[in-house]
C-alpha cells in the first residue's frame, strides 16, 4: 500500500514537472515564433489575463481600420489600438473586404499593409481611403516598387514595430482628424 501511495505521489510530481516544462516550452515557442517582437509586445501577447488599464473615452476614441494579412500582426495591432484607447472598426486581409468596409463609412484612420494575402497589392485601398479623406499609416516590412499617388507622402509604420511606434505614427493622423478632415488626394 505504501508503495502505491509513493507511486501516486511520484506520478503527481512528474505531472507537475511536465506541466512546468510545457509552460516553459510554450513560452519559448512564443518567443521563437515572433523573433521581431520587442519584449513589451511579447509580454502583451503572452501575458496571462492581460487587460489594458486605461479607460476609453468614447468621445475621444477613434475607429481604426486594420488592413493586414498576417493574423499575428493583425491581432497585435488590434491589441495596441485598444491599449491606445481606440476601437478597431474591422480587421481585413483582402482588397475586396477592405473596400466593402471603407464603403460602409465610420472609419477615422487606417493602418494598411502594402502586400496582402495571395500577392494582392493594397493600391485600391489606399486610393479609396484617400478619396474619402481618411488618413492612414502605411504598414510595411519594406515596400518594393513604385508607389502610386495615393501612397505618396503617407507616414510609414515600419515592421517590426512596437506600441510606441504605432502611437507616434497615429498621433498626427488622429490630431488631424480631431481638427478637420484631410483634403482628398488628386490622383492625376
Amino acid at each position: 500500500m505504501l508503495e502505491t501511495q509513493r507511486g501516486g505521489g511520484n506520478c503527481r510530481r512528474r505531472r507537475m514537472e511536465a506541466d512546468r516544462v510545457d509552460r516553459t516550452i510554450a513560452d519559448r515557442a512564443m518567443a521563437l515564433a515572433a523573433p521581431a517582437l520587442s519584449l513589451e509586445r511579447a509580454a502583451i501577447a503572452s501575458g496571462p489575463g492581460f487587460r489594458p488599464t486605461h479607460r476609453r473615452d468614447e468621445k475621444m476614441s477613434k475607429q481604426v481600420l486594420i488592413v493586414e494579412d498576417d493574423a499575428f500582426i493583425a491581432l497585435l495591432l488590434e491589441e495596441f489600438v485598444d491599449i491606445l484607447g481606440h476601437q478597431t472598426a474591422a480587421i481585413v486581409d483582402r482588397v475586396g473586404a477592405a473596400l466593402e468596409r471603407i464603403a460602409l463609412g465610420g472609419i477615422d484612420v487606417a493602418v494598411v499593409d502594402v502586400h496582402l494575402a495571395n500577392g494582392e497589392m493594397a493600391d485600391a485601398i489606399a486610393m479609396a481611403l484617400a478619396d474619402r479623406a481618411i488618413p492612414f499609416l502605411v504598414a510595411t516590412g519594406g515596400f518594393v516598387g513604385e508607389a502610386g499617388p495615393a501612397w505618396r507622402g503617407r507616414p510609414v509604420l515600419a515592421k517590426p514595430f512596437n506600441l510606441e511606434d504605432l502611437r507616434s505614427g497615429l498621433a498626427p493622423l488622429l490630431e488631424r482628424t480631431a481638427r478637420e478632415p484631410e483634403a482628398p488626394v488628386n490622383h492625376s
